[in-house]
């Protein structure tokens, strides 16, 4: 097996993972749950029936940092069919060497990227650098955005931060205080999550385009607007409507 067709077999299995986990959840909710073993250990024996008729699968969103992201956008690929009922993802860092990202998506989409994984650029693939492949995948979603929240790393999303914050800071030179960087990072995420219920735009998802070309453009035109903390995000893309 080539490096490639590794990647590609992965990202297959992760997203049979994924839709195998929403199928589950299907099933706990229409009262399966006290026919499936559950293998935790000291786990109440009411535990799986008790999800019964109480989960929204009308509602499903994906989320996923990194590789998780790479994962969120392949289960995106059928979206919204019957067998794949997820309304929206969320991509945190989206993998730069964890094989291609699948641009086949209808449904709503936010990325949010750390500053370290927007300012090291790499080509992709053979089709760009990272930044832009990203870039447009969001821009041909009808509601897309992307966005960068300045002075982060690619683990200031995870709990890395909140326990050796010293090395976040002198070995990725972070300069966004941790528990700021994680506030923005859920505020916005709950914004999105507020739009798939109602479809209306808060917060960052309400403002327009401060970056355009991020690391590929001119330092000057690279604006910056507040997040709901106070911290610096720049945006790339937002919905053509």
């Amino acid at each position: 097996m080539t490096l490639s067709d590794l990647k590609t077999a992965q990202l297959n299995f992760r997203e049979a993972e994924i839709l195998e986990t929403i199928r589950l959840f299907g099933r706990l909710d229409t009262g399966d749950g006290k026919d499936i073993i559950n293998l935790k250990p000291h786990s109440p024996e009411e535990s799986l029936p008790s999800f019964e008729n109480r989960l929204d699968l009308d509602a499903v969103t994906v989320a996923g940092h990194s590789y998780g992201a790479t994962g969120v956008l392949q289960a995106l690929k059928n979206a919204h069919s019957e067998d794949t009922p997820i309304n929206g993802g969320i991509a945190l860092d989206p993998g730069k060497s964890s094989g291609p990202l699948n641009d086949d998506i209808d449904v709503p989409l936010l990325v949010m990227q750390s500053g370290e994984w927007t300012e090291k650029q790499v080509e992709f693939y053979g089709q760009g650098s990272h930044f832009d492949v990203v870039k447009k995948i969001v821009q041909n979603l009808k509601n897309g955005w992307f966005m960068t929240l300045a002075g982060t790393a690619h683990p200031s999303c995870t709990d890395a931060p909140l326990i050796v914050p010293w090395i976040m800071k002198m070995v990725l030179g972070t300069t966004l205080d941790p528990r700021v960087a994680l506030r923005e990072y859920i505020a916005v995420s709950v914004e999105f999550l507020d739009f798939l219920r109602t479809g209306q735009k808060k917060g960052m998802l309400k403002g327009e385009v401060t970056s355009a070309k991020g690391p590929l453009g001119d330092a000057e035109k690279r604006e910056k607007v507040k997040g709901k903390l106070g911290a610096d995000w720049e945006v790339h893309v937002v919905p053509r409507e």
